[in-house]
């Protein structure tokens, strides 16, 4: 039997074919994101993967795994609080399910990510694990004994409108000082420009701090200060015996060989071992992970 897993982002939809050894995909492939809001529409770009890679497995497809953005109601499939517009408030569980004839499943991007890494990737040796997705936004996945973890709402690990300074920036959502606010890419970029009035990526401004840019530095200062203490946040609440980190911001060395150094005066004991690494299937692990949801 072979399954087939879908990672919707905002720009790109990017698909897996599989049979029983998920670690050896035997297709892959990106379709570019619908750009308007178009429910039909992202549905139609769905089933031309789906039918794509059905047409070249030797086995039948069984399964199918969709990672989305957003909260998923564990009761009704209902997708609430998506960054992709088209599928908020839509049941993508059963109209998939139902457009192509095969069981499938929908789950948080995140929670993808978290469930590859604990099985596949840099956590396969841990019992306990958080994944930890810090690029545009920022959200968590938490996996115990190779099972995720969703919650009795399905909102585990929900972190990125956890108001950490009520005093920060305005958030998306309406709120002041979300952690998205202050340990995203965009939130490092924003700061970046406040301090030097030029616009940079998160890679470039740590090619500044390398270089000893006055800016880059203090604004690197800032921010891991504020990942510091997401971090300990983290570790207070899970305990776990790792942390993974995903995202664009997770490429960057800085976060290793600095970054880990803050994280023990915030974390609420006299002693702070919890190794912090980065992932090992890159940006292809919530497809990996949505191949696993089942």
């Amino acid at each position: 039997m072979a399954t087939i897993g879908i990672d919707c982002g905002a720009s790109k939809i990017e698909f897996m074919l599989a049979y029983k050894d998920i670690s050896h995909p035997i297709q892959t492939f990106r379709l570019p994101t619908p750009k308007n809001d178009d429910y039909n529409n992202f549905l139609i770009t769905l089933k031309e993967g789906i039918d794509k890679l059905i047409k070249v497995s030797l086995d039948p497809v069984e399964k199918i795994g969709i990672g989305v953005p957003g909260v998923i109601n564990p009761t009704n499939k209902i997708i609430k609080k998506s960054s992709i517009w088209a599928i908020r408030d839509k049941n993508l569980e059963k109209d998939i399910s139902n457009l192509v004839n095969i069981k499938t499943f929908v789950g948080n991007d995140s929670k993808c990510f978290a469930l590859s890494e604990a099985i596949l990737g840099a956590g396969k040796n841990y019992k306990t694990l958080v994944g930890l997705i810090i690029g545009t936004g920022c959200a968590l996945g938490y996996v115990r004994n190779k099972k995720l973890i969703t919650g009795h709402h399905g909102m585990t690990g929900e972190i990125g409108h956890w108001v950490l300074n009520p005093n920060g920036d305005k958030c998306h959502c309406g709120r002041y000082g979300c952690i998205e606010t202050m340990i995203s890419g965009k939130a490092l970029e924003k700061l970046y420009f406040k301090k030097s009035g030029l616009h940079k990526k998160a890679s470039e401004i740590y090619e500044k701090y390398k270089i000893n840019d006055d800016a880059a530095i203090l604004c690197w200062k800032i921010y891991l200060e504020n990942f510091a203490q997401v971090l300990a946040l983290i570790i207070n609440l899970f305990d776990p015996e790792v942390i993974v980190l995903g995202g664009g911001v997770s490429n960057l060395d800085i976060l290793y060989d600095q970054g880990i150094k803050y994280v023990g005066k915030y974390v609420f004991s006299d002693h702070c071992h919890t190794p912090i690494i980065k992932n090992e299937l890159g940006d292809s692990s919530g497809v990996f992970g949505a191949c696993l949801l089942h």
